[in-house]
């Protein structure tokens, strides 16, 4: 397994990545072989409201954004989601 990840391990959480508030990480299983691939960011409760509350607090910003603007960045997101398929398939 090469040490350094091709993508982010840790949370991205209100706009910054960060570590998950566990210490330990957790390891991600090819379930072909059973061979370890990588390591990720191992979040807890604290973790996960967190991400909600951020997800809330950028909600009014989200919704005042107009809509000519968020289609453009929901349809870039898909543009990357289909530039990367076989990748992000490769993840889940």
């Amino acid at each position: 397994m090469n040490d350094t990840p091709k993508y982010p391990t840790d949370l991205f959480i209100g706009g910054a990545w960060r570590d998950g508030s566990r210490d330990k990480r957790i390891a991600v299983i090819n379930p072909s072989d059973g061979s370890e691939i990588g390591r990720v960011a191992n979040a807890d409760a604290a973790d996960a409201i967190a991400a909600v509350d951020a997800a809330a607090n950028a909600a009014a910003s989200w919704a005042a954004t107009p809509p000519r603007k968020r289609s453009e960045i929901l349809y870039k997101c898909f543009e990357l989601m289909t530039r990367d398929a076989e990748a992000l398939a490769r993840l889940i």
